[in-house]
C-alpha cells in the first residue's frame, strides 16, 4: 500500500552532511507522515537559517524502501519503550522528556537485539516530540544512499508553509569578547548583560533574568575556569512548551534548566554536547522540550 510522506526544509539550509547532526536513528534523510510537522520543521529551519519554507512531499511503496526495520510494529520495541530505565520511568518516558536522549536509547536497543542496522535501508518510527511518525533513509558510507538520491529527487512541493512565530530553535547567536572575566565578578555581570541580546527571543523578562541570574551564579565558575583555559563557552538554555496549543494557537513556554559547555569553536561545544551521553531533565507530561544557544567567545 502507498504511503505519503513529507518533509519541511528550508530553501537556503543545505541538507546535514553525514556526521553532522546527532539524528534519532542514525544518519539519513529523515520524512514525516503529518504535513503540520513537516510545516512545523519548516518553520523552524527558517527561523534558524532563513531562506523560505519549503514542505515537499512523495507517495512511496513499502516495496521500494529496501531491507525496513519498522519499529512501530516490531514487538521487541514496544517492550523495550516499556522498560524502567530509572524507578517508575520508562524509556519512553526518558525520550519524551529529553529527545536528546533518543539516539543513545535507539543504539542500545539495536546493540541489545544483534541488529545489523548497517543492513538496513530505512528505519521507520515514531517521533516523541510532535507525536507523528517518522522515516529515516539511511546513509551509507558517509554519503547519501542510491535510495535517498531516488527519493529526493520524487520530492514534490506541497506549498510554502505559513509564516508565524515558533520557539527558538537551534540556532547560535554570536557574541563579543568578554574581557577581563576571569576572576572579576564586575565581568560576570557584564557577561549577563552580553547574553541578554541573545535570549531577548525567550520573551518572558522573567525567564530571561532568570537565565542571567544562574550564569553569575550556578555557572560562574564553570565559565571562568572555560575562559581560562582559552576556550569559548556554548551557554545551552533548555525550555519548555505545551505539545498542544490553546484555542487560539498558542503554547506556554518556561524555563527548564541552563547548562554551559566549553570548546574552542561553537561547532566544536556544539558536537560535544550532542555528542556526550547524559540524561537530562525533562518537562512534566503534556509538556515538549527544545534548546536555544548562546555563544561566547574564547578569551584571548
Amino acid at each position: 500500500m502507498a504511503e505519503t510522506w513529507y518533509r519541511g526544509q528550508s530553501s537556503s539550509v543545505a541538507p546535514a552532511q553525514p556526521g553532522g547532526h546527532i539524528h534519532d536513528f542514525g544518519d539519513g534523510m529523515y520524512l514525516t507522515n503529518s504535513l503540520s510537522m513537516a510545516e512545523e520543521y519548516a518553520r523552524t529551519r527558517t527561523a534558524n537559517g532563513g531562506g523560505a519554507a519549503e514542505v515537499l512531499t512523495v507517495t512511496l511503496e513499502r516495496a521500494e524502501l529496501g531491507r525496513l526495520l519498522d519499529l512501530n510494529s516490531d514487538p521487541r520495541w514496544q517492550q523495550f519503550l516499556r522498560r524502567q530505565q530509572l524507578p517508575g520511568v520508562t524509556t519512553e518516558q526518558l525520550i519524551r522528556q529529553a529527545n536528546e536522549n533518543y539516539g543513545r536509547f535507539f543504539d542500545g536497543f539495536v546493540q541489545e537485539n544483534n541488529i545489523r542496522i548497517q543492513d538496513y535501508d530505512a528505519v521507520i518510527g515514531p517521533e516523541f516530540v510532535r507525536n507523528g511518525t517518522q522515516l529515516c533513509i539511511r546513509h551509507r558510507g558517509g554519503q547519501p544512499s542510491q535510495l535517498a538520491v531516488q527519493v529526493r529527487g520524487r520530492l514534490q512541493p506541497v506549498a510554502a508553509a505559513p509564516a508565524m512565530p515558533v520557539a527558538p530553535g537551534q540556532a547560535l547567536v554570536q557574541q563579543s569578547r568578554v574581557q577581563g572575566i576571569v576572576g572579576n565578578q564586575a565581568a560576570m555581570a557584564l557577561l549577563g548583560q552580553l547574553l541578554s541580546g541573545a535570549i531577548q527571543s525567550l520573551g518572558d523578562i522573567g525567564t530571561r533574568r532568570e537565565v542571567q541570574r544562574r550564569l553569575q551564579t550556578t555557572h560562574a565558575a564553570a565559565i571562568q575556569n572555560i575562559l581560562a583555559r582559552g576556550d569559548g563557552v556554548l551557554v545551552i538554555i533548555a525550555m519548555q512548551e505545551w505539545i498542544i496549543p490553546d484555542f487560539n494557537g498558542n503554547r506556554a513556554r518556561g524555563l527548564l534548566s541552563v547548562y554551559v559547555e566549553g570548546g574552542p569553536t561553537q561547532t566544536a561545544a556544539l558536537a560535544s554536547w550532542r555528542n556526550t551521553p547524559k540524561l537530562l531533565q525533562g518537562p512534566p507530561l503534556g509538556w515538549r522540550r527544545y534548546e536555544q544557544y548562546a555563544w561566547i567567545d574564547p578569551y584571548r
